[in-house]
């Protein structure tokens, strides 16, 4: 119903089952009701906070938010989770995703924060912050250090999640300097060299036949980077 009112999409935007959340989400960026989404991002409720979210990362059947409708005022509300140390783990795995969405530039500040996600047990959370991180490749400052983490998590890694990333960071690396791209070949190509030719899960189940799963992703990747498809064959 086009006519649905703002009361109504925020009486379920609070809801407190996630589908009905998830769908108010849809409906508000079907309906461009823009305004809900920095009023969510503001709220005291962390349900609200990841409705607003939800609407900038897109959802199931439902599209994100286009980027001319983000503002400098969501990113803002969006650091603010990812700064706040008692924020609820799920709406800092949406903020770090969304935060994805900015520019490098406005990504700066929260680099510090960001960071030590990378190093975190569970790989819902790394990926996000991995997702969050991933513009800061073309930023001379940050992408030798981000690239060099990124490297070594895969490295010691058997999650599909941790990997699913690296398909944005080579898209970046397409307009980076030569000198990021070439050091982005030499630590992903190591990583890809010297990643384990066995894998076991602690209670023993053998996960060795999804190495090659793992690593073709990363050299059909890699091949995408100028020089980067020489480099893998070497």
């Amino acid at each position: 119903d086009p006519k649905v009112t703002d009361e109504v999409l925020l009486m379920y935007a609070y809801h407190f089952d996630q589908g009905l959340r998830t769908a108010s989400a849809r409906s508000i960026n079907k309906h461009g009701r823009v305004h809900l989404v920095t009023q969510l991002l503001k709220s005291k409720d962390a349900r609200a906070r990841l409705a607003g979210i939800t609407c900038i990362n897109g959802m199931g059947k439902g599209k994100a938010l286009p980027d001319d409708q983000l503002t400098d005022e969501m990113f803002q509300l969006i650091g603010g989770m990812i700064n706040n140390p008692e924020e609820y783990w799920w709406v800092l795995m949406g903020a770090m995703k969304a935060m994805g969405r900015a520019q490098a530039e406005t990504i700066a500040p929260y680099v510090d924060r960001i960071t030590p996600w990378l190093d975190h047990d569970d790989w819902w959370l790394r990926q996000a912050a991995m997702l969050a991180l991933t513009p800061m490749v073309s930023d001379k400052k940050f992408a030798k250090p981000f690239l060099t983490k990124v490297g070594k998590l895969m490295k010691s890694s058997q999650r599909m999640g941790d990997f699913s990333p690296l398909s944005g960071i080579v898209r970046r690396l397409q307009d980076a300097d030569p000198e990021i791209q070439a050091f982005a070949m030499k630590t992903l190509g190591e990583t890809y060299v010297s990643y384990p030719k066995e894998l076991t899960e602690p209670g023993g189940q053998n996960l060795t036949p999804n190495i090659a799963l793992l690593l073709d992703g990363v050299a059909k990747d890699l091949a995408t980077v100028p020089g980067g498809y020489d480099e893998v064959y070497k």
